[in-house]
């Protein structure tokens, strides 16, 4: 019981420690020139004038180190940062509907079912408006996370930055027990449930197609991703198989062994028992046609 209480003890100052050392962003955008103690302490009692952005400048980089200093100062020593610099960025009088709307169309072809509840955009500097053309470009892979980057290109070559966040919910599959490689991923292994996008891998599979099999061995209570699966298998090679060939006068069938795997409609070779070798298309479970 003493142990127990020592550990809890200890536990609190831990967390006690981390409350005190409260780190600074990097980066704080503004709504106005004044740079004040509730720009970065929003619970302050007390409000005062640390800094002012020039007037003919919309962003000023204050050394951490003063700026620890002045908030010291006011009572508020408890904060600390990783950078030497941080800086200020009045936000931009832009219009970001454009944008908004930009993001939402590259969000849904990439998930069809995605539910998009908010966007927040910001410039990485301050900007009057937008320019009258230009292209907008995403990173690569942006849209397997909730926080990216975009850029316009303007008809001059220039590119125009901007940081995003997206809050949105999507569908995704989850498997419920263990799938061995080569499984059928069905309801019976798998299963449904809405996700709140943070960060991917690989983009995850959304919906149970009656066609789809697994990679490789899966764990329990994992998001299935596409780069897990791939089109169902329904011939083995080694299996034996039924072939049909028909035309206007005969309808024949006979079996084959497979000599490859085969998914929907793949051409593969089997082998007759006589040892003669054709090339059939799969059309069903160990189901085939002569070509």
């Amino acid at each position: 019981m003493r142990f127990a209480k020592s550990l809890l003890l200890i536990f609190f100052f831990v967390l006690q420690g981390y409350a005190e050392n409260q780190f600074l962003k990097t980066t704080y955008y503004v709504e106005s020139s004044d740079i004040n103690i509730t720009t970065l302490v929003s619970h302050a009692k007390n409000d005062a004038l640390l800094f002012t952005i020039p007037s003919d400048r919309e962003s000023l980089k204050v050394k951490s180190k003063e700026l620890l200093e002045r908030l010291k100062e006011h009572g508020y020593g408890d904060y600390t940062s990783h950078a030497n610099y941080i800086k200020f960025i009045k936000k931009s009088p832009i219009d970001l509907l454009p944008l908004t709307l930009e993001i939402q169309s590259y969000y849904k072809k990439m998930y069809e079912n995605i539910d998009i509840l908010d966007i927040s955009i910001m410039p990485r500097g301050y900007i009057e408006k937008l320019p009258e053309h230009y292209d907008v470009y995403f990173q690569s892979r942006s849209y397997l996370s909730n926080s990216s980057t975009l850029y316009l290109k303007t008809a001059d070559k220039k590119k125009i930055f901007f940081d995003y966040t997206i809050e949105a919910i999507l569908p995704v599959v989850k498997s419920t027990k263990p799938i061995k490689r080569s499984e059928a991923i069905t309801m019976m292994n798998a299963k449904s449930e809405f996700v709140k996008l943070d960060k991917f891998r690989y983009a995850p599979l959304q919906s149970i197609s009656a066609q789809i099999q697994s990679k490789h061995q899966l764990r329990a209570q994992r998001i299935i991703l596409l780069s897990d699966i791939e089109t169902l298998k329904v011939v083995r090679r080694g299996s034996i198989i039924n072939i049909s060939h028909a035309n206007e006068a005969i309808f024949i069938t006979f079996s084959a062994r497979a000599l490859q795997d085969g998914k929907l409609n793949d051409i593969i070779e089997v082998q007759k028992s006589d040892g003669t070798r054709l090339r059939v298309k799969v059309t069903g479970k160990n189901q085939a046609e002569l070509q």
